[in-house]
């Protein structure tokens, strides 16, 4: 065997190699959220506690990016994120994570009186819908990364770390997503009810 063939097939199992390391950054993901898929698919409902506690992660997270929120931010929030009917409510908007918390609750009472013994079903169904969507994005994004990493010049750089350390940051970015768009779709969804009682969503 010549020097270049030798050289060629070497790059020919790194790359193989590489390839199977960055797959697996997928698959590990992949699994992750397919567990919680399979969960809703089959039915298991979700504690109506743990999304309450995420829309107030949400809230809190959103007033921490926007310290000198004004009224208006304030609505604008609301309107893009819990109700599309502005109501004034009998505190002070002048602690607006106190105020955007109990407009929040309010919002989601009125949805789960609005349902009754469907919002179980209901808030599966938003979930599943923001777990799609953002696995859709991740899926997109985590192959324009390893494009992206592989056309960089390899001197004084580890790729695949770069990568890995790359993925685990977008995975964080993509669960805070997910939860966003949850408690939109549970929150500003519209349901009607078609042919067998089947319920039909219109998600934001």
């Amino acid at each position: 065997m010549n020097k270049s063939q030798k050289i060629k097939d070497e790059s020919n199992v790194s790359q193989r190699k590489s390839s199977v390391d960055y797959d697996s950054v997928m698959k590990r993901q992949r699994t992750i959220m397919y567990k919680t898929r399979n969960d809703l698919l089959d039915g298991k409902s979700l504690d109506e506690n743990v999304l309450i506690q995420i829309y107030k992660q949400n809230i809190n997270d959103y007033v921490k990016e926007n310290k000198k929120m004004d009224d208006k931010t304030m609505y604008r929030y609301i309107l893009d994120n819990l109700s599309y009917r502005l109501k004034e409510l009998s505190i002070s908007s002048a602690n607006k994570k106190d105020y955007l918390k109990q407009y929040a609750d309010m919002a989601f009472k009125d949805k789960k009186q609005l349902l009754g013994n469907r919002f179980s079903e209901y808030c599966r169904l938003c979930t599943l819908k923001a777990l799609d969507d953002g696995w859709i994005e991740e899926v997109d994004y985590l192959q324009q990364l390893q494009a992206a990493i592989s056309g960089r010049s390899t001197a004084q750089r580890n790729l695949l770390y770069e990568y890995q350390r790359e993925a685990r940051l977008s995975f964080r970015d993509m669960e805070k997503s997910i939860k966003k768009a949850m408690i939109r779709n549970i929150l500003l969804g519209e349901v009607s009810f078609g042919k067998d009682n089947e319920m039909i969503i219109l998600y934001p």
